[in-house]
């Protein structure tokens, strides 16, 4: 499945404009031993497969999928051509903005086309497990 996320959005792109690397090259974004598996209440998730120690990268983002548009997203939603791939990249998607409020906005729909798109957000703030360092 991750395979025709990451060929779907090349071909709608094009190579030139792909932020994803080889579509069919096997490596993902999670650099850390992983699984997926379904999370009792919560869903599907992705689950450490050893103990990771304190500050270690969880995630780079080399699979997640950048569109400039909201047209480009569009019809690569259109290409998926299945509605559970369609309504899976629905809630796995979100706006930024890459120069983050510092001049000219830079906004883009982001898609992660791997299994960082499995993490679940927490319900509360004490449940929360791991967390992000802004990029200096």
């Amino acid at each position: 499945t991750w395979r025709k996320y990451r060929e779907t959005y090349v071909s709608v792109v094009g190579e030139m404009n792909s932020t994803i690397g080889d579509p069919v090259a096997d490596f993902n974004g999670v650099p850390v031993s992983h699984f997926v598996k379904q999370s009792p209440g919560r869903g599907r998730g992705i689950f450490a497969g050893e103990d990771i120690t304190e500050g270690t990268l969880l995630w780079d983002g080399t699979r997640s999928a950048q569109f400039k548009d909201g047209h480009s997203y569009k019809k690569f939603l259109a290409y998926l051509d299945d509605i559970n791939l369609v309504c899976n990249i629905l809630k796995w998607s979100w706006v930024t903005d890459l120069n983050e409020g510092k001049g000219e906005p830079d906004l883009r729909i982001i898609s992660d086309l791997d299994e960082a798109a499995l993490s679940n957000s927490a319900s509360r703030i004490a449940l929360v497990n791991m967390g992000y360092l802004p990029v200096s």
